[in-house]
């Protein structure tokens, strides 16, 4: 009698023991979640790594946001179009800085009053304009150094690199985009499609049992990845 209740406690102490290692196994692939500027990396990729392009640009254009001086949004929201904007459009204009008072002495206080309003608009101005072009070229090293090696040397042997991409944010953005999504693979174009098919409809079985994921197994953010894809290769 005492050596089956032995066995049972023997099997008892493994069953729940094998069971702790299974959830503490479970539990420790689950990557941690990205929280500094330094986690997030532009890779040269498949669509394994398609969706990683979407959260790495959001946390580094809100960095850029949080981090950047004044104006920071103007960088931003260019970032986010992917097209500059045209500062001209900023400038105030001298039109509106008119008196059109009839009398002389009322004409003249007038013009006094509006031509400092209007220098101190037009201070502003080329105070925003300054710093969109400083935010510029430190958003292209904050984007630079978030690429790959294997990032890096893709864009730099492109032939638009030194003519376009090069300094430029916005079109540094392009460029990734197209690395990581592999567009760069046109020999390949319908197999990068069915890749892609089969990485979301893998990551669909797996996310009821580990739903902790990171966004890389989101099936709504790897379909959204893998239109993009397929629309870029018809």
């Amino acid at each position: 009698m005492s050596r089956m209740q032995g066995r049972g406690k023997g099997r008892g102490g493994r069953n729940n023991s094998g069971r702790g290692n299974h959830r503490s196994s479970r539990s420790n692939n689950n990557k941690p979640t990205k929280t500094k500027l330094e986690d997030h990396v532009f890779h040269v990729g498949t669509a394994k790594h398609a969706s990683d392009f979407d959260t790495n640009i959001r946390f580094i254009l809100n960095h850029i946001k949080s981090t950047f001086e004044k104006h920071s949004s103007d960088i931003v929201k260019a970032l986010e179009e992917l097209k500059h904007p045209n500062t001209d459009e900023w400038k105030p204009d001298i039109s509106e800085y008119v008196s059109t008072a009839t009398n002389k002495d009322k004409k003249r206080q007038e013009e006094a009053m509006y031509n400092m309003m209007f220098k101190g608009e037009l201070d502003a101005y080329n105070y925003r304009k300054r710093t969109y072009e400083s935010n510029t070229s430190k958003a292209y090293g904050v984007l630079w150094a978030r690429c790959s090696a294997q990032m890096q040397s893709q864009i730099e042997s492109r032939d638009d690199f030194e003519s376009k991409v090069k300094d430029d944010p916005v079109e540094l953005i392009k460029a990734i985009k197209q690395h990581a999504l592999n567009f760069k693979e046109h020999r390949y174009e319908m197999s990068i499609v069915a890749n892609a098919m089969k990485t979301w409809l893998l990551s669909k079985q797996t996310v009821p049992v580990q739903r902790k994921r990171s966004l890389r197994n989101n099936p709504l953010q790897m379909l959204k990845t893998i239109v993009r894809v397929k629309i870029n290769h018809l």
